[in-house]
């Protein structure tokens, strides 16, 4: 039989493993729970991985709750924009811009060109940020497919192109205007979209392996990846400057 010392200790140690502190939202611990040990260490050789996390779960829920608060908050104001007039006509403005644009392209060497037609929607991005960016990029693919189809038409391009305007879009938007950000966002667009995504698309439109269509499709994307995002930033840059961006409702952000 179990000694009533023993079932207190049970019933205070099963308290410790169900009670959730709850966070306040600087990540701090209410007033009174400060410094206390929890009844089972997770170094303690009785303590579980169940009761690990318990133990923690004050602080892995406000860390958790802290990441994704961050994660969300560029999302969630970006949505916010597509309610302001001044944003379905700038992007209106900036995809007839795009159109144009992506009949032309600057050639650095013989053997590279860099296109234009992207600026514009990378600027949607960096200034309405990871939702309406990938609207407005999704959106911008099939109508350029349709103004000059080139083959059949591959979804997985119109993915690329939402999938790399939502990584813009948590890099740049409410973010000060930076050099080493856009490098850092265009080298995962780069890899992830177009190196790896990219490849893979059109491996399955020509019947070729991905291993084949990879060397040549890397080098050609890592060395116009500075190039580009040189050019977005003296570009936008020179936008901002000029008080373009104001005109939009969108200043300096510090």
């Amino acid at each position: 039989m179990m000694k009533m010392e023993d079932r207190k200790d049970l019933s205070s140690a099963m308290q410790s493993r169900t009670m959730c502190v709850k966070c306040l939202p600087d990540g701090e611990l209410p007033e009174g729970r400060k410094g206390v040990s929890p009844a089972v260490h997770g170094s303690h050789p009785a303590a579980t991985a169940d009761s690990r996390f318990i133990s923690c779960c004050g602080f892995i829920f406000c860390e958790g709750g802290i990441f994704m608060r961050n994660l969300l908050s560029p999302i969630t104001k970006s949505r916010q924009e597509l309610k302001k007039v001044s944003t379905i006509t700038a992007c209106a403005m900036f995809g007839a811009l795009s159109v144009v644009l992506s009949y032309y392209s600057i050639r650095v060497t013989p053997n590279l060109k860099v296109g234009l037609g992207a600026l514009p929607n990378e600027l949607v991005d960096y200034l309405f940020g990871p939702f309406v960016g990938p609207l407005f990029g999704g959106a911008m693919d099939i109508i350029k497919y349709m103004l000059q189809p080139d083959g059949g038409y591959m979804p997985g391009f119109t993915f690329n192109a939402m999938l790399a305007a939502f990584i813009y879009g948590m890099f740049l938007y409410q973010k000060p205007l930076s050099l080493k950000r856009m490098l850092i966002a265009k080298l995962i667009v780069v890899v992830l979209c177009n190196i790896i995504l990219g490849t893979w698309w059109l491996s399955m439109i020509n019947g070729r392996a991905w291993i084949a269509l990879l060397p040549a499709r890397a080098i050609k994307n890592l060395i116009q990846w500075p190039v580009d995002s040189i050019l977005f930033f003296l570009v936008a840059r020179a936008l901002e400057q000029a008080g373009a961006f104001r005109i939009l409702g969108k200043g300096k952000h510090k």
